[in-house]
């Protein structure tokens, strides 16, 4: 019960970048006249990018991905199609593809937070997907690509913990833990997940810490890891710490 309630939190508490919304047609060139555009220059970039981005917006996703794809192909620095391909596998829920187009757009633009993000996103939701389904060690390739893309983010590195301490690696799961409390001081969920680990390894006497440390940020939070952690003979409930 104590893992399942671990794994719930972090999926509940986690903030997602979600797909958006699908963009409405816009008025322009038909489907036919986009498609004879192909066929009269079938190695133009842009022309299969056109009539790729009109399929998506029709919501035909197997054609958009065809010209998507032939647009990249014939030039692979091409940012608006690399751009679509993401949007296209992102509303497809392949959350990996979209994370790998993305970041085939991030080498054009090193620079770019906004993009890093959407990157760390991507896989964030792809390990979050794998970890669904019990793909452990995919799930943590995820998660640690997810870091990678942004070092600071804190979801995806508590993410990491939980499929550590799924794959019985709970050493390596309170480190994740440990790191990501450092970065954000004031998550409790993340403390929560840490304490949660203690109590999972035995170390009564640390999650009892982390649960004193917790009341601060959230007592119900507290009140639940200390009444795991407190040593059985102990007379009294749990106090909150004197300020």
């Amino acid at each position: 019960m104590t893992f399942r309630y671990l794994l719930w939190l972090i999926l509940a508490g986690l903030v997602l970048l979600l797909p958006g919304a699908t963009a409405a047609a816009e008025r322009g060139p038909s489907v036919v006249q986009l498609r004879q555009a192909v066929v009269q220059n079938p190695e133009d970039p842009e022309a299969n990018y056109k009539l790729g981005m009109k399929y998506l917006e029709m919501g035909r996703s197997q054609q958009a991905a065809k010209y998507l794809k032939e647009a990249v192909r014939l030039k692979p620095d091409y940012p608006e199609a690399l751009e679509g391909l993401a949007r296209l596998n992102r509303g497809q829920g392949n959350y990996g593809s979209s994370a790998q187009d993305l970041g085939k757009l991030l080498q054009l633009q090193p620079k770019n937070q906004e993009l890093s993000d959407r990157v760390s996103n991507a896989y964030n939701q792809q390990g979050l997907a794998l970890l669904k389904e019990g793909n452990l060690k995919e799930a943590e390739a995820a998660f640690k690509e997810a870091t990678k893309a942004d070092p600071k983010a804190i979801g995806p590195l508590s993410n990491l913990g939980v499929a550590y301490f799924r794959a019985g690696r709970p050493a390596e799961a309170a480190a994740a833990f440990r790191e990501a409390a450092t970065r954000d001081p004031n998550n409790a969920e993340v403390r929560f997940n840490l304490g949660l680990t203690f109590v999972a390894t035995g170390n009564m006497v640390a999650a009892y810490a982390v649960s004193r440390d917790l009341w601060r940020l959230d007592p119900e939070l507290a009140g639940q890891l200390n009444a795991l952690s407190r040593p059985p003979r102990t007379p009294y409930p749990y106090a909150p710490p004197a300020k």
